[in-house]
């Protein structure tokens, strides 16, 4: 068993940008600097004991005077995380999400990343490999939802549009679990600001 700091060893990138047609690094921000912190730990094979090894003792960085942000301090519990999701599938703003938890816990040092960190990867688990248009399809379909088809589905780093009509029943809470379903698995993407519609009035009023 090797223990070493977290901080060990130098930041490795795993993903290119395309510029100019020529592949540069990610711009990005490390935690890494190689320090030297070592140790082994062997079990004994004859009898149940364990035998600690110290190879580096030292770290070549000051202690975190702060455990705001910190991955493993910060991490949420299973209660906190079932929390999160809850809250956010009633539409509770992150911020005040936040506050609850650390009202709860005055010990809480989770962040905003925290949070979205739990969030994306309940979403990778819901959408089983879906992308968000299939899931959002899927769930359609789960509920029975007067749903005709979706048509045109535009998908940018700037914008998302989708175009989709009701055979009938067009009544408001329709609409309205149609565009929340469809913010919660907008994952990646920025929350649209502008939303253009053909001036249907339970559209305009779920909106």
């Amino acid at each position: 068993m090797y223990l070493a700091c977290e901080r060990s060893g130098q930041y490795r990138a795993t993903k290119k940008l395309k510029h100019d047609g020529n592949n540069t690094s990610r711009i990005t921000g490390t935690k890494k600097c190689g320090c030297p912190f070592d140790m082994r730990a062997h079990r004994f094979t004859t009898h149940d004991e364990w035998i600690l090894t110290v190879v580096c003792g030292l770290h070549n960085h000051p202690l975190a005077e702060h455990l705001e942000g910190h991955s493993y301090a910060g991490r949420l519990s299973k209660d906190e995380k079932a929390l999160l999701m809850d809250m956010s599938k009633s539409m509770v703003r992150p911020k005040e999400i936040l506050v609850t938890l650390k009202q709860r816990d005055a010990l809480n040092v989770s962040t905003f990343k925290t949070m979205y960190n739990v969030r994306h990867r309940n979403r990778v688990v819901q959408r089983a490999g879906r992308s968000q248009m299939q899931h959002l399809l899927d769930e359609l379909a789960k509920y029975r939802l007067p749903l005709l088809e979706i048509m045109g589905v535009t998908s940018t780093e700037m914008t998302f549009s989708v175009a989709f009509t009701y055979l009938q029943y067009e009544r408001v809470d329709n609409y309205a679990w149609v565009l929340a379903t469809l913010r919660d698995v907008m994952d990646g993407f920025v929350v649209p600001t502008i939303i253009v519609t053909d001036r249907e009035l339970a559209l305009m009023n779920a909106i």
